[in-house]
């Protein structure tokens, strides 16, 4: 049930996958060039959503990379390798759009924007011998991750540019659309309305807390794709930009902009929900010590705003902890799975609401947290990892259930206790 919110990750790879990477290492030291790119596609892919696709015609190799709205094509010949994406269609040359693409050209390392006929393409391209699976692994995510993000932006900048749908998307239910616009506009309008009773100076960083912790529960559980998702990401770089401006300035701006994401046109948030199949993740797996960092840093706050009566505020900041982190770190399946079970017991209304047809599991009981049905829920997700954690346990006996606040806060303990030694 956890699995139906969040962005798709493929960090920490199984001991299988790992298995394929090293196969994919080994063929190439060898000169086994194809083997090579076999064994990557069967370390990259998922078993699941079948991201990538290989064609082997013997003497050449074609594979297919699925990221969000649009479908990456990969050549391997015998002495070269070529991977490209269509991403618009001009209806004539643009000074303007041209200058664009070149100063992208500057931000990219492996990949580079090309004009074919009236395409605008994304291209890699390079001889085999230099083309190790380390390089094509990096070299094809840069390719897919920026393919996905640029035409949506440039179509959105630049009238000459027709977009280019080569990938089906995968159609969400209406009453879904709707119970997913229904919580946008009130999670946006909640949290408004919080941060206009504080005071901009005096609760800078209780303001943050109720601001950025809307920004990551939109992201995790209404997962909007296209500009929506890329104004969300505008509105995380927004507060953690270093541009030297106080937090008061950021808070500001960050709300200004969370306004302009609240007026978008209702059809225009209901066309951004629909599920997409990714091929790579724009998270790289991250060390543990990162994220008790993030804990680390902010569970010492809640003390201060419980102490002085603002509850709403402190349970902003456990959804901030759990948010921040499913948002900008590849995490362990388990770590990850466990900040989504607080994430959905943060927001059980929503929760409740969008699984009320799929056998949901019960949480909260009566607004009070059930503590059997989430032990159970923590002691699978633990079980779950086991196999590559044997160490790994969880002291759900040290959980406090008299409030969902006190469940949060011994929970996060816990989970800084977590051991992951192999």
């Amino acid at each position: 049930m956890l699995n139906l919110f969040g962005r798709y990750s493929d960090a920490f790879k199984s001991k299988e996958k790992i298995n394929f990477w090293r196969d994919a290492v080994e063929n190439f030291e060898q000169k086994k060039y194809f083997d090579s790119f076999r064994s990557f596609v069967n370390y990259a892919s998922d078993n699941e959503t079948k991201n990538i696709i290989l064609k082997d015609n013997g003497d050449s190799l074609d594979i297919e990379f699925f990221q969000g709205t649009k479908l990456i094509r990969a050549n391997i010949y015998k002495d070269h390798v070529i991977a490209e994406s269509d991403i618009a269609i001009f209806t004539k040359p643009g000074v303007a759009f041209m200058r664009r693409l070149m100063e992208l050209n500057y931000s990219l390392y492996y990949t580079r924007y090309s004009l074919k006929d009236n395409l605008i393409i994304l291209k890699f391209d390079s001889s085999i011998l230099d083309c190790p699976p380390s390089k094509f692994y990096y070299a094809v995510k840069e390719l897919a991750v920026n393919a996905d993000k640029q035409d949506d932006i440039l179509i959105k900048d630049f009238s000459l540019l027709q977009s280019i749908n080569e990938v089906d998307t995968i159609a969400i239910p209406e009453n879904e659309k709707q119970i997913r616009y229904k919580y946008f506009k009130k999670w946006i309008d909640e949290a408004l309305k919080k941060v206009s009773t504080l005071n901009e100076n005096s609760y800078e960083g209780g303001i943050s807390y109720l601001l950025l912790s809307l920004v990551y529960k939109i992201d995790f559980f209404l997962m909007p794709e296209g500009n929506i998702v890329n104004q969300i990401e505008k509105l995380n770089s927004i507060y953690f930009a270093n541009d030297n401006k106080s937090f008061v300035d950021k808070n500001i701006n960050l709300k200004d902009e969370i306004i302009k994401l609240s007026n978008e046109p209702e059809n225009n948030v209901l066309d951004s929900f629909y599920k997409t199949i990714t091929a790579f993740s724009l998270l790289n797996p991250t060390n543990f010590t990162m994220v008790l960092n993030v804990i680390n840093d902010n569970h010492k706050n809640v003390k201060w705003y419980l102490e002085n009566k603002h509850e709403d505020i402190a349970l902003s900041i456990y959804e901030y902890i759990s948010g921040y982190c499913l948002y900008h770190y590849g995490m362990v399946k388990c770590v990850s799975n466990l900040f989504k079970l607080a994430m959905v017991l943060i927001n059980y209304d929503y929760y409740s609401e969008i699984t009320a047809e799929s056998g949901k599991k019960y949480f909260l009981e009566k607004d009070k947290p059930d503590a059997k049905v989430i032990i159970d829920e923590i002691s699978s997700i633990i079980e779950d990892s086991k196999e590559d954690f044997p160490e790994l346990s969880f002291k759900t006996e040290s959980l406090n259930f008299t409030s969902l606040l006190q469940l949060l806060n011994s929970y996060l303990k816990e989970i800084q206790n977590l051991n992951f030694n192999v």
